[in-house]
């Protein structure tokens, strides 16, 4: 048999062997970036009009649908087989909007897909979404991001605030993680209204 012959019927084996033996390959997972209530009411809006929620911005990295994590050193690097369901700066935007909508901190939450005029319009930046994989077994994730909160008719800003929130993590991999991604993005939604109810001379009634 030709040399060649041999070449092509040793790649053929090998692409079986990829095939068919070894382990099996991971599927892929998908998660959501939600949030619980995050149990503020208020007696009278925080924000007397339409509120708009834009889609926030973030850097390449953190923009993407990967979920992110850090081991040691500075280096962040992206879990295989581990996704959000969309992009995080989507996903955070919906979460806001909830958040206004359960506290009703405004008669009316919208995103610019609405193409309504509004009356405040709330932007912002996701800093920081990841996984914190520390020495001794520990972790925590970190949710770090910018929001501002503008009256669109004379472009006063009502609200500026950068919000950290560290959340450790008790079980192990990506599922106990993005539970606790929850639990801190529901500790920055309400601290949030807090800011802006507080900004606006609103008291919680619950």
């Amino acid at each position: 048999m030709r040399r060649r012959d041999l070449l092509l019927l040793a790649g053929s084996g090998l692409v079986l062997a990829a095939c068919g033996g070894g382990g099996s390959v991971p599927r892929d997972s998908f998660y959501r970036l939600a949030i619980d209530d995050p149990g503020r009411r208020y007696g009278m809006p925080v924000l007397d009009g339409t509120v708009e929620v834009t889609r926030f911005e973030a850097d390449g990295l953190t923009s993407e649908r990967a979920v992110i994590y850090q081991e040691s050193g500075p280096a962040l690097r992206q879990y295989s087989y581990h996704y959000w369901v969309d992009s995080p700066t989507l996903l955070l935007q919906e979460a806001i909007v909830n958040a206004l909508r359960q506290s009703r901190a405004a008669p009316r939450v919208v995103t610019p897909g609405a193409r309504v005029r509004s009356d405040y319009q709330v932007t912002g930046k996701l800093n920081q979404l990841q996984h914190t994989i520390r020495g001794g077994g520990g972790a925590e994730v970190v949710i770090a991001l910018d929001i501002n909160v503008t009256r669109t008719a004379d472009g006063r800003l009502v609200l500026h605030k950068r919000y950290i929130e560290r959340s450790p993590v008790q079980g192990e991999g990506v599922p106990a993680a993005v539970e606790e991604f929850q639990t801190a993005l529901t500790g920055v939604a309400a601290r949030f209204l807090d800011d802006l109810a507080e900004a606006n001379g609103v008291e919680s009634t619950g």
